[in-house]
């Protein structure tokens, strides 16, 4: 039994490429711990610096892996130039989206920790999606960019447009979501893979056939 648990390996995967994912989720769990502190001067200057030097250092490590060309996690997720561009862009707006929040209403009805945490977490989401080359991949990167918009736009507790738009997006992005999810299970279905190489190429042997 100690021999079959010692001959299982798990997959591969490459830290350095994925580096830039476990800064902003690592950044986000510590910004909602240092967000608990009582400390005004804390909560509303030390946590949106340290927002957004996560956000630096998550663009750091992005432009760091340049040309890498890497595949994390075996496969299940692919960095190259594409990828890395974009999540330069979704990180620069992140760190406008904390510029932009530092001084307004919503962190501090719905805690700053919790506020810039969510806002971390949700450009986390965007980095797995744009760099999934799985469908189970890309649906986890979407649901985990979804999830804390939808606190977001609620996090203006004593405006009713908030949480109107809050609780909309919620019921429009929980529908998308089953939708992608069942149409995403016709594709395995129709191809029996979950990747996208092994996809391409059920349906271009289908093509030849």
């Amino acid at each position: 039994m100690i021999a079959a648990a010692a001959a299982v390996k798990g997959p591969h995967i490459d830290w350095a490429a994925l580096s830039p994912i476990l800064a902003l989720l690592g950044g986000s769990v510590l910004v909602l711990v240092v967000g608990l502190m009582r400390s005004r001067v804390v909560r509303e200057t030390i946590v949106p610096l340290l927002t957004l030097g996560v956000l630096g250092a998550a663009l750091g490590l992005t432009i760091w892996q340049w040309d890498a060309n890497a595949s994390i996690i075996a496969g299940a997720l692919r960095v190259d130039d594409l990828a890395l561009a974009l999540n330069g862009v979704f990180l620069v707006a992140a760190a406008a989206t904390t510029v932009l929040g530092w001084r307004a209403l919503a962190p501090r009805e719905a805690a700053h920790g919790e506020w810039f945490s969510l806002v971390l977490a949700s450009a986390g989401g965007m980095l797995v999606l744009v760099e999934a080359t799985n469908l189970v991949t890309l649906f986890l990167g979407l649901e985990l960019l979804s999830i804390p918009l939808y606190v977001l736009c609620a996090s203006e507790l004593r405006r009713a447009t908030s949480l109107e738009s809050g609780l909309k997006y919620l019921v429009i992005g929980s529908v998308g979501s089953a939708t992608l999810l069942y149409g995403l299970a016709f594709i395995y279905g129709a191809t029996g893979s979950t990747d996208l190489s092994g996809i391409a190429g059920a349906l271009n042997s289908t093509r030849s056939s």
